[in-house]
């Protein structure tokens, strides 16, 4: 699958995005369930919607449903073509 690089980016470019993101990523394979994530962020449920769509979006992050609930989980494809294009911005002298 491709991957904006640029979407990517912009979906990483935000303090409670990447405060999201590190607790998704703690979470492991199974998800975070994001009330369980909401204390934490000092932030309305309806920003932290605003970022997780921001991030579904940018295809950073996966879904899946479990009868109502929802658990949130790093698209590891996205991750490694981030990671291959930073690499490549490395190995360019930029």
């Amino acid at each position: 699958m491709e991957y904006n690089i640029e979407e990517l980016l912009v979906a990483l470019a935000h303090r409670n995005r990447l405060a999201l993101l590190k607790q998704i990523v703690d979470a492991g394979d199974n998800g975070l369930l994001i009330s369980n994530a909401t204390g934490s962020i000092p932030v309305q449920t309806g920003t932290i919607s605003f970022h997780l769509n921001k991030m579904l979006k940018a295809k950073l992050l996966e879904v899946k449903e479990s009868g109502r609930y929802r658990f949130y989980r790093i698209n590891d494809e996205a991750i490694e073509s981030l990671r291959f294009f930073l690499s490549t911005l490395d190995k360019k002298g930029i």
